[in-house]
């Protein structure tokens, strides 16, 4: 007895495309989290809960605070590469900005002017003026001061809320993050992602 066979070419096996099991968290699912976990964290230490973002009541006169950060040569990053950070603040119903500050990034980490920079770059301005202006607003302003906070840095403003989690800058996004949750406590704070040509010479 015998047998042949043949071997054919084997045709490839269809790719099947599958669908997650489940949908990635939006931006608000991810809030919630965060707002839940520290209510969690706040109620297990028997402190009050904590507040999230809280805009102003309709009609209410509110202060507007804007920043902004720049790099001139933001393709060659390093400790000695110049960036800039601005912040100005007033109430609405106001033409004459309250408050008006600026400066450079400083990345020496002995200079008491330092917030954490390691090199000048668009990011780490952006950040150092939201630090700036909040380091500001907890000093000066009343406690629950209706503020909302406008930013054209979507790294910034997502890095604040803890929305993203960058690879760099990490102690500078943690400082910004602790300023961010105690204004969020003695402030009526909410904050606001604009795109980069609302921020006008009118504004920074």
């Amino acid at each position: 007895m015998s047998f042949k066979f043949q071997v054919k070419d084997a045709l490839p096996t269809p790719k099947t495309s599958s669908k997650p099991r489940w949908a990635p968290p939006n931006n608000e699912q991810k809030l919630a989290y965060l707002e839940a976990a520290d209510a969690a964290l706040f109620a297990a230490a028997g402190a009050p809960p904590p507040h999230g973002e809280r805009p102003p009541n309709t009609g209410e006169d509110y202060i507007e605070a804007y920043t902004d950060g720049s790099c001139p040569n933001n393709r060659v990053i390093s400790p000695s590469n110049p960036a800039g950070w601005g912040y100005n603040y007033k109430h609405l119903s106001q033409t004459i900005w309250a408050k008006k500050a600026h400066g450079p990034v400083n990345t020496a980490p002995d200079n008491p002017a330092a917030a954490g920079a390691s090199v000048g770059s668009n990011n780490t301005a952006e950040v150092q003026a939201l630090i700036e202006l909040l380091d500001d607003i907890l000093l000066s302003l009343p406690i629950d001061s209706p503020v909302i906070i406008y930013t054209d840095s979507q790294y910034a403003h997502d890095a604040m809320r803890g929305l993203s989690v960058p690879a760099t800058h990490t102690y500078m996004i943690r400082t910004l993050q602790k300023l961010y949750a105690a204004a969020k406590q003695r402030l009526r704070l909410s904050t606001q992602k604009v795109a980069g040509p609302e921020m006008t010479s009118q504004t920074i």
